[in-house]
């Protein structure tokens, strides 16, 4: 189920299509599984450094979504990440979108500061 969750979280957030054998890989590391009342959802811890961790691959399955699950997911795991001694935990969302925002906004997230991504295409020298 998690990589199931995996391959399609990339999917959806449009990053290049991983593997099948990259979606284990993910899903066997630091995968969070949270449920409600049989409804689940799933986030990941990555990078950590001495004193935060990100929260990531944030995921609820598409027939289960805009009911709560995904950020009470968050916010139990990040509460989870707290307890285990890191000083803070961090996530990238994205700035066009005012739902996400506003809902780690109301669970104790507070914007920081934008990040642009670039790809740059292979070019030919003449």
């Amino acid at each position: 189920m998690v990589t199931d969750w995996t391959y399609s979280f990339s999917e959806d957030a449009f990053l290049e299509a991983v593997s099948r054998k990259q979606a284990e890989n993910i899903a066997a590391a630091s995968v969070y599984l949270w449920e409600d009342r049989g409804k689940p959802s799933m986030a990941r811890k990555a990078r950590p450094t001495e004193n935060g961790i990100a929260v990531n691959f944030v995921f609820t399955p598409k027939h289960e979504r805009n009911k709560g699950y995904a950020s009470s997911c968050v916010a139990a795991f990040s509460r989870k990440l707290l307890d285990e001694g890191f000083a803070f935990c961090c996530l990238y969302t994205d700035a066009d979108n005012p739902t996400s925002n506003k809902i780690h906004t109301a669970i104790g997230y507070r914007p920081l500061d934008d990040a642009i991504a670039y790809v740059f295409d292979e070019y030919e020298k003449s």
